[in-house]
């Protein structure tokens, strides 16, 4: 192992930089586990933890970030034996912002790829989930502010409109809170 570091918010969470990958443990390393996503293999240099981030260092081939490891945190044993798990988002705030960069990069300058805009929620759902599930965002009186089912038909994204597409969404205000239903 080229480098190993330790989560400085939960302890037991472990980051190995290999030859060739990073692994992950959540049990002070007694199993490991490949974090590969969208990486390429290469011999990882360094890691380094960064608020909810994790940056690798690799060698010949810049470096690599993932964006948001609270899932990560959130691992444990009754997380994996659950038939389903709602994982708590990561504090995200709305804001808008000008995305217009002018001149846009030409096609052959390398870039990487940025996390989506807005509150991104993680779950996971057993092999058997069979009914449609549902997942509400609701305020804090328990109303539902927004709902989305599996069953819903999901209508193209217009990619190419002259206004901002948040001028197209209802927006969510205020503090929700996010249930996840419908399973068996």
């Amino acid at each position: 192992m080229n480098s190993v570091r330790e989560d400085p918010l939960r302890p037991g969470l472990l980051f190995a930089g290999t030859e060739r990958a990073v692994y992950f443990s959540i049990d002070d390393g007694e199993q490991w586990q490949p974090l590969r996503l969208n990486m390429p293999a290469t011999s990882i240099r360094d890691l380094v933890i960064h608020d909810d981030d994790i940056v690798v260092g690799t060698h010949g081939r810049s470096f690599w970030i993932l964006d948001d490891m609270t899932p990560l945190r959130q691992l444990a044993a009754k997380t994996a034996a659950a038939e389903t798990f709602l994982f708590k988002p990561k504090l995200t705030h709305r804001f808008r912002r000008n995305k217009n960069t002018d001149t846009p990069l030409p096609p052959e300058e390398p870039a990487g790829k940025n996390p989506p805009d807005g509150a991104i929620i993680n779950y996971r759902l057993g092999t058997d989930a069979r009914t449609p599930v549902v997942l509400e965002i609701v305020n804090s009186s328990g109303g539902v502010v927004r709902s989305f089912s599996s069953a819903d038909s999901v209508e193209p994204i217009e990619t190419d409109l002259n206004v901002p597409t948040l001028w197209r969404t209802n927006p969510i205000r205020g503090n929700v809170e996010i249930r996840l239903d419908g399973l068996d």
